[in-house]
């Protein structure tokens, strides 16, 4: 890790030393390359679904295994912390193959709990990023959230499901 830069640690807020052991971190004994990133450009508060993907591909010599990070980071001054994991896939390639990973999220995953007991999904900019941990991000896209600011006192989605 070249870059000095801040981590983030959600027991203690963001940290001036790069920690130990990124969230996600692990070895391979092949390379990967994530390529392609589909963020949709503008998804309503109202929507269902909303799909982001990325292609990855095996650039080693040997058959490996990748577990591909989706987080997410508010943009527009929401206040949600500054990077979370929304989803991963783990993918067996072997050498030179290649494939398109899908998350499948709801809006409702964007939402925060407010102090006053209730889930809150803003309009604004939010950026996705996909990575092989949260500090070897490898794609970044952003996603603008359109509509009317949506009040719920709980939430049925909790989890993305990926392809």
């Amino acid at each position: 890790m070249n870059e000095s830069r801040a981590s983030y640690c959600y027991n203690n807020g963001e940290k001036s030393a790069d920690v130990a052991y990124p969230f996600g971190y692990g070895l391979s004994y092949t390379d990967f390359e994530f390529s392609d990133l589909y963020v949709p450009r503008e998804v309503k508060t109202s929507d269902e679904k909303l799909h982001i993907s990325c292609k990855v591909k095996n650039v080693g010599a040997r058959v490996g295994a990748e577990v591909v990070q989706l987080y997410l980071s508010p943009r527009s001054g929401q206040p949600l912390k500054p990077i979370q994991l929304k989803g991963f896939a783990r993918v067996e390639l072997e050498p030179g193959e290649s494939r398109r990973v899908e998350f499948v999220l709801s809006p409702e995953q964007l939402a925060y709990y407010t102090d006053k007991g209730f889930y809150m999904i803003e309009p604004g900019r939010y950026e996705f990023m996909v990575g092989a941990s949260s500090e070897d991000i490898r794609q970044r896209g952003l996603l603008t959230l359109t509509g009317q600011a949506v009040k719920a006192d709980l939430r049925t989605h909790y989890l993305t499901s990926w392809k």
